[in-house]
């Protein structure tokens, strides 16, 4: 993202909150092919069967495939549903999950909030998937 008011703004605005606890440095995750978005949502997918699932037989059946999407969700760092646009055509970018904790600390703290970082001047040309879609996708910064 080369405007200065996407990832750049965030960038300065992130920083000048001051975290100790998980510093910002870069995205974790900016530009990704249809195919490699199709694969994260898969593997979301996948886990939410897994987690859905209550029959003792069933839930005994799929313990090793359990065991590789959990590896797949670890490795990718997956703690909210993939957003569905953006990546691909270089529009948006991920964060590290601890470091939107300690920015909603900092900011809760204060009475504001990751909305109003974003549009406090100068403003960033930038949404929060914090309620992206209707679901949360804490990590997700779009434009």
């Amino acid at each position: 993202m080369t405007d200065p008011r996407g990832h750049q703004c965030f960038k300065d605005k992130v920083n000048a909150l001051g975290l100790t606890k998980a510093p910002y440095t870069e995205p974790t995750s900016t530009i990704r092919t249809a195919d490699y978005q199709k694969h994260l949502k898969d593997i979301w997918d996948k886990d939410i069967l897994h987690k859905n699932l209550t029959d003792p037989a069933e839930i005994a059946l799929c313990v090793v495939r359990k065991a590789k999407v959990d590896a797949e969700m670890a490795h990718h760092e997956l703690t909210d549903e993939p957003a569905g646009r953006g990546h691909e055509f270089g529009r948006a970018f991920d964060v590290r999950n601890d470091t939107v904790n300690e920015m909603e600390t900092i900011l809760n703290g204060a009475g504001r909030s990751i909305f109003g970082l974003l549009l406090s001047p100068p403003p960033c040309d930038l949404q929060w998937g914090g309620y992206y879609r209707g679901t949360r996708d804490r990590v997700h910064f779009y434009r």
